[in-house]
């Protein structure tokens, strides 16, 4: 399977702006102490 450098590039861009912002709600999920609430899956 090839890889088209510029989907590859479209898809790593976009996974770089996604991967902070579930960090940054896994962060506070966890320090809230309550899991179940505040995920937006």
């Amino acid at each position: 399977m090839v890889e088209h450098p510029g989907r590859h590039r479209e898809w790593h861009e976009a996974l770089e702006r996604l991967v902070p912002g579930l960090e940054a709600e896994l962060e506070r999920v966890q320090g809230s102490g309550e899991p179940d609430q505040g995920f937006t899956f």
